[in-house]
């Protein structure tokens, strides 16, 4: 007579409900536990799991076979979704598919050295690649641009890039918080362990020079730079890195001959002036996405070139410094409460900006050169 009233008591709506609650917290803790104790986090099935379980459990009209089946279920489930893990990504390292890959306007194609890093980074042993060149040649607009077109699946990419997963390292984030010795050590095992666990993934260092000096000044250091941890490794393989930095930097913080054997080189050279103009148009993109109200007159694009040109202070690239221009231009239109409405930036225009704004060389302008 108990045993009839329990199990119809059982059979209630509430304590159907109150089962599969229990069946949740029981995986989801059960998750918790296995995040705590390990590296890689599980696809999140467990919960939904736990609620199938525990309605199959009472409907079973007995407590005993609801407990048996979560300690048997813990086990099972556990076993089949470790072939599914995923790799916790540290934090340091940025995923270049979730930033590069969602930004809106295209790079200019670099097809040599697209096809270069493509046959280098699949090799079976000196699978790294060094990019060096002057600023503003191109060198991170190559990767970004790579990282662009896996997203989009672009035909023009040889095949076996389209399966490659790039991680940019982040220099800062990988200094940080350094001070005490050993912590640099597990920062850097912790990439060596994520990149060994994704067969296809590439890790990106931009400025890689700074990981050449950026240790050996730290206490305790024993005069040895980031990049002598990542030796043995590179000398075996077992990890693929693609390297940034200028034609000087390289020469003066990258002599290190054994370190120079473990990469691919990859020499850019500054872009003409009509791949600069394209490189200009693309970037200029995003301020005309920002100021819908300003645009620019397609033979402005040229002007401004040949303004940056004639700065005083050379400082960087040419596209660069033709950036900076138009950034200036829009950014003074847009602050200027008398004009309104659409606004065409022309020639004349970033000559007055020029003059207002900038030290450009003696006889830039025409009234200049007839005084």
């Amino acid at each position: 007579m108990s045993l009839a009233i329990s199990n119809a008591f059982i059979q209630t709506t509430p304590i159907r409900v109150v089962g599969m609650a229990l069946g949740y917290c029981a995986y989801e803790r059960f998750a918790q536990i296995i995040n705590a104790k390990s590296s890689v986090v599980h696809t999140n099935y467990l919960p939904y799991m736990g609620l199938i379980s525990g309605a199959l459990a009472i409907t079973q009209r007995t407590i005993v076979i609801y407990a048996v089946a979560l300690l048997i279920l813990i086990p099972l489930n556990y076993a089949i979704v470790k072939e599914q893990l995923i790799t916790k990504i540290p934090s340091f390292l940025e995923d270049m598919h979730k930033t590069v890959g969602l930004k809106d306007y295209s790079y200019i194609p670099f097809p040599r050295a697209t096809k270069q890093i493509a046959v280098f980074i699949s090799n079976s042993e000196k699978r790294n690649v060094m990019i060096t060149g002057p600023a503003g040649s191109g060198k991170t607009a190559l990767v970004e641009g790579i990282v662009q077109r896996i997203c989009k699946n672009d035909p023009i990419l040889p095949k076996n890039l389209l399966t490659k997963r790039f991680y940019k390292v982040s220099c800062v984030s990988l200094m940080s918080g350094t001070s005490y010795r050993g912590t640099l050590e597990e920062k850097i095992h912790e990439i060596l362990k994520f990149t060994k666990s994704q067969k296809n993934s590439v890790i990106v260092f931009d400025e890689i020079h700074q990981l050449s000096i950026a240790n050996k000044n730290s206490i305790g250091s024993n005069n040895v730079s980031v990049l002598d941890f990542f030796k043995e490794d590179l000398a075996r393989s077992g990890i693929s890195i693609i390297g940034m930095t200028t034609s000087e930097e390289f020469a003066l913080h990258l002599n290190d001959q054994t370190l120079q054997r473990r990469f691919n080189a990859i020499t850019l050279k500054l872009p003409s002036f009509k791949d600069s103009l394209e490189m200009l148009k693309e970037r200029t993109k995003g301020l005309l996405e920002t100021h819908p109200s300003i645009t620019v007159a397609e033979d402005t694009y040229e002007e401004v070139l040949t303004l940056a040109s004639k700065l005083s202070d050379q400082n960087s690239s040419l596209i660069d410094q033709g950036y900076n221009l138009l950034q200036t231009a829009f950014t003074a239109i847009a602050l200027d409460e008398n004009r309104i409405g659409k606004i065409c930036i022309d020639k004349k225009e970033m000559e007055n900006i020029c003059r207002e704004y900038f030290t450009m060389k003696p006889g830039t302008f025409v009234d200049e050169r007839l005084d």
